[in-house]
């Protein structure tokens, strides 16, 4: 029986598929260091009460949450009625610490779509 190594931790799989999936944990682990190394988010700041938020997403949310104006687009009217609502859970999965921005993103799209 082969036994394949990872070159990178030296941690051994039966198969070449187990190996290739252990390597994509390095990747994910490595990008999401990376990530964390050289993001450094560009505040846009609330031009009714001065808060800074890091993102235009961040920005909607806070003003559907803090001035009760909309974050909806028009695309998603149908199935959303409270977006304060909406936007409590939004807010909560981007505090979620550890998650891929991938599954953050799909997190998302499952609330809004409910």
């Amino acid at each position: 029986m082969e036994i394949y190594r990872c070159e990178k931790c030296g941690k051994e799989a039966k198969t070449q598929k187990g190996l290739s999936v252990h390597y994509s944990m390095h990747n994910r682990e490595e990008r999401r260091a990376e990530n964390e190394k050289n993001l450094v988010p560009e505040e846009i700041k609330c031009e009714k009460c001065g808060k800074e938020t890091n993102s235009e997403w961040g920005l909607r949310i806070h003003n559907a949450r803090m001035h009760k104006e909309s974050s909806r687009q028009p695309s998603l009217e149908k199935g959303v009625k409270d977006t304060t609502k909406l936007a409590d859970e939004i807010i909560k999965i981007l505090e979620m610490p550890l998650l891929d921005d991938e599954y953050r993103l799909a997190l998302i799209e499952y609330v809004v779509r409910r």
